[in-house]
């Protein structure tokens, strides 16, 4: 998925034609499901069922909170947020 983001930027031709609302949105991806992925892996790695995060920006920002729980949730773990 991030690959995918970021990918046609490797062209010279679509630099050009990227706006930067697109740029902001794979970043926000990218930078949610890295922070998703490391509390799931550190999660797991203590024997913890849940992760929680909590916060402004993930009330005010649906896309990041989505993403988050995505990435942060599997078959032996939930991620929630307040």
């Amino acid at each position: 998925m991030i690959a995918s983001s970021f990918g046609k930027m490797i062209r010279e031709s679509n630099v050009d034609r990227a706006k930067a609302e697109d740029l902001a949105l794979a970043t926000l991806q990218m930078i949610s499901m890295n922070i998703g992925m490391l509390a799931h892996l550190h999660a797991e790695a203590n024997g913890a069922t849940s992760t929680l995060f909590a916060g402004n920006f993930l009330q005010r920002n649906p896309f990041a909170r989505r993403t988050l729980v995505r990435s942060g949730t599997s078959s032996s773990a939930h991620c929630h947020v307040l």
